[in-house]
């Protein structure tokens, strides 16, 4: 490896997008009707928000990771202490104690 911080040529130009209030309000407002949208729909958008669609297509992709990242972090949560109530529960049934809840 000759520059451990070199930027690859396919990053080196980019640039991060910051989406305005209203660009956002339309992208949530299309991916609550679908997640998939069509490129007709997304080309639509793009023209609506002054954005790419490219853009658009890669809004919509890390926006359905983030929900399937929120999925898994809720379900996760959720099922932690679901778990840990069912274990304390069968030890006490295992002991033949009783909970005074």
């Amino acid at each position: 490896m000759c520059c451990p911080h070199a930027v690859s040529p396919r990053h080196r130009n980019r640039m991060r997008t910051v989406f305005t209030d209203g660009q956002t309000k339309q992208l949530d407002h299309l991916f609550s009707v679908t997640d998939y949208p069509s490129v007709e729909a997304r080309a639509e958008l793009a023209r609506n928000t002054g954005l790419t669609e490219e853009t658009v297509r890669v809004w919509f992709k890390n926006r359905r990771a983030r929900r399937k990242r929120q999925n898994i972090q809720t379900k996760s949560t959720g099922s932690y202490s679901d778990d840990r109530e069912e274990a304390q529960w069968s030890r006490e049934e295992m002991h033949g104690n009783q909970r005074m809840d």
